[in-house]
C-alpha cells in the first residue's frame, strides 16, 4: 500500500498510451459511447489506470473488476484509491492511499470572466477582478483546478455548487480545504509545472497534505 500522504501522479499524452486489454463489461460500455472523444477519453483512462495498478494488485491489467462506490468514484478491492482525468488529448492519474481527486484542464476559458461568478466565492471573485487583465486567464485556471479536484475527490463533482467551496486564486491553494457538510480534513497541491503544452492540474487529498510523486515515462 502506498505512503499516506504520497501522491503519485502520472499524465500523458492519449496517443502515447500503450494498447493495455480492457475487460468485456468495460469494452461494451465503451462501445455505447456514440460521441468518438468521449469513447476514446475512456478508454485512454481505464488503459492507463489498469497499467499503473496491475503491478499493485498483482495481477494483469485485465484481472481485477473496477467499481463505484456510493458517491460514484470508482475504486478497486484492496486498492489504493485512484482518481482518472481527461483533457484535450491528455490523460492523467493520481494514484494514493486515501481518498484522491485529480483535475487537468488547457488553459482558461475565453468566456472565464463571465464564468467567474459562476465558480467563485465572493472573497475569490473580489481576488480575481483586483488581478491585472493579463494575470486572470492563469489565476482562474488554478482556481478550477482546484475545485475540481477536491468536488472529485469528495465524490460531489459539480453537482455541489462550486462557491461553496474555498480553494483559493493565489499561488497557493488554501490549507486545509473544506468540502460542503465535511470537516476540514482536505488538502490542495497544484502539480508541477508541466511544460511541452501538457495541462495545467491540481490534486486533493483526504487526511494528509499531498507529496506529490510525478511518474517517469512508461
Amino acid at each position: 500500500m502506498m505512503p499516506p500522504g504520497i501522491v503519485q501522479v502520472t499524465v500523458r499524452p492519449i496517443d502515447a498510451i500503450p494498447d493495455v486489454p480492457l475487460p468485456a463489461d468495460e469494452l461494451g460500455r465503451a462501445a455505447r459511447m456514440a460521441h468518438p472523444l468521449v469513447h476514446r477519453d475512456f478508454v485512454a483512462g481505464r488503459r492507463l489506470v489498469r497499467l499503473l495498478l496491475a503491478p499493485v494488485l498483482g495481477c494483469a491489467p485485465d484481472g481485477f473488476a473496477i467499481m463505484l462506490d456510493p458517491l460514484g468514484r470508482p475504486f478497486v478491492t484492496d486498492g489504493p484509491s485512484f482518481s482518472i482525468s481527461h483533457c484535450d488529448g491528455w490523460v492523467g492519474v493520481a494514484l494514493a492511499a486515501t481518498p484522491v481527486g485529480l483535475d487537468l484542464e488547457p488553459g482558461a476559458p475565453p468566456d472565464a470572466e463571465i464564468i467567474a461568478p459562476t465558480v467563485m466565492t465572493d472573497a475569490e471573485l473580489s481576488a480575481f477582478l483586483s488581478l491585472p487583465e493579463v494575470e486572470r486567464p492563469g489565476a482562474f485556471v488554478r482556481l478550477w483546478v482546484r475545485k475540481e479536484a477536491l468536488l472529485k475527490a469528495g465524490g460531489l463533482g459539480f453537482s455541489a455548487d462550486p462557491r461553496a467551496v474555498t480553494a483559493g486564486i493565489g499561488k497557493h491553494p488554501v490549507d486545509p480545504a473544506q468540502l460542503p457538510g465535511s470537516d476540514p480534513v482536505w488538502h490542495i497541491a497544484d502539480l508541477p509545472g508541466a511544460g511541452q503544452g501538457a495541462p495545467v492540474g491540481a490534486v486533493a487529498l483526504h487526511g494528509h497534505r499531498p507529496v506529490i510523486m510525478i511518474a517517469p515515462p512508461f
